[in-house]
């Protein structure tokens, strides 16, 4: 049997750490595929005898001796296994204080990625645990896109509409007022129009929810408003909550079970270089891209229209558009994101949020496993700071064009070259 993976978590059972699987079967069913797997971490030291001794000492028993490489010099290195992936950052804060051990390696790398690197399983892509795979076409995928729309009343920023549009062509508006178009439903509270549509969710059960800006608006404004009413946005396959993953300074939107791809942090950080507008918004996006944009309605119009009680079709057919301009984006750039996934080894739902240079981390990650390498710890401050202080490479000289017409003229675009 072969699987399209296309997520990958982990939980731990029994104090054990599982991996989980998120793939589609042969058939088309979602199957969640359980393997138990043992994190693990490296320390390099000339006193090998000395820290097995301590680490048997400590209770940690499942220890080898392995060769990799490290700087272009293959060495032998003490490899620490762990059936709790959680603890080997405490194993690896008892280790570091004694004297013998010179570096530890590895001990930061995330737990789901050391299984795909050392498995060699591509997401976005079709996978086997008991032969060749042979496929290369990639399965029919739910892909459902969804838009809300907010006023503020009262002093509240509530949720009046919600838009959504799947790749099966079906198509719905909530709405906390008669539109008289067939495609919509009319909720007398927000409470209800939330519900329906996280029900609505769970029975289209789509594989990929795609949004623009979701992470940062949508299902933020939805997390305010459910804390607020007192629901659960449940729309996990198995009816698990939205759960919100920390990014850097922002956090992501994560679905059990099911991929969300905001589409503006893949446009944002990866395509925005190759593209004309400077305005990522969905509808500059959407017209360079599809060459179709929004229904042109200012925020002040909605708002005035919606208090007057006017129009309210019109903002329907305005919030249903964002829904299928988003779903349009969706179908033309989840090929490039899973290609990406493909060729770095990332899961799709981190490489719609990854910068370059994070996909070219994961790429030497990959590389580095296949090579037989050690992958370098993160440098710390003090580190980075004295690289700052080594002189800077010297520039390439500018020279002035001649003023006139010239033919013939060949372009050399350096950002392409070095998109970082």
């Amino acid at each position: 049997m072969q699987y399209f993976l296309l997520n990958a978590e982990y939980e731990i059972e029994n104090n054990k750490g599982i991996i989980l699987l998120q793939c589609k079967d042969e058939k088309g069913n979602f199957v969640t595929i359980k393997k138990p797997y043992k994190s693990y971490f490296y320390i390099l030291t000339s006193s090998k005898d000395i820290v097995i001794e301590k680490l048997k000492q400590q209770g940690i028993e499942d220890i080898q001796i392995v060769d990799k490489i490290i700087g272009g010099i293959k060495k032998k290195l003490i490899k620490v296994y762990s059936e709790n992936p959680r603890d080997i950052t405490k194993i690896r804060d008892i280790v570091k204080e004694w004297k013998e051990v010179e570096e530890q390696y590895e001990y930061a790398v995330s737990y789901v990625y050391k299984y795909l690197i050392d498995h060699q399983l591509e997401p976005a892509s079709w996978i086997s645990f008991d032969g060749e795979v042979k496929r290369n076409i990639e399965p029919k995928l739910k892909i459902l896109a969804f838009d809300i729309e907010v006023i503020e009343e009262k002093g509240e920023e509530n949720i009046i509409m919600i838009s959504v549009a799947d790749n099966n062509k079906k198509k719905q508006v909530f709405s906390l007022k008669e539109t008289g178009l067939s495609y919509t439903k009319h909720f007398n509270t927000e409470k209800q129009m939330l519900e329906a549509f996280f029900k609505y969710i769970r029975e289209s059960d789509p594989d990929i929810i795609c949004t623009y800006n979701g992470d940062e608006f949508d299902f933020v404004k939805l997390k305010q408003r459910c804390e607020k009413l007192k629901i659960k946005m449940e729309i996990g396959r198995e009816g698990d909550v939205v759960k919100f993953e920390r990014r850097g300074r922002g956090s992501a939107a994560s679905i059990k079970d099911r991929v969300h791809i905001d589409l503006f942090n893949f446009v944002n950080h990866i395509l925005s270089p190759s593209l004309k507008t400077e305005v990522l918004t969905l509808d500059e996006v959407a017209k360079e891209i599809l060459g179709e944009g929004k229904i042109k309605l200012d925020w002040s119009e909605m708002k005035e229209a919606w208090k007057q009680k006017k129009d309210i079709e019109r903002i329907a057919e305005y919030c249903l558009r964002d829904a299928e301009l988003t779903l349009a984006l969706a179908e033309e750039l989840l090929p490039q994101i899973f290609s990406l996934s493909r060729l770095t080894m990332s899961l799709p739902f981190d490489v719609s949020r990854y910068y370059y240079s994070q996909l070219v981390e994961h790429f030497l990650m990959r590389k580095s496993a296949q090579d037989n390498r050690i992958i370098p710890n993160m440098p710390k401050y003090d580190e980075i700071e004295s690289r700052r202080q080594l002189p800077a490479y010297t520039g390439a000289i500018v020279i002035e064009p001649k003023t006139g017409l010239h033919e013939n003229i060949l372009v050399f675009d350096f950002q392409s070259l070095y998109p970082t």
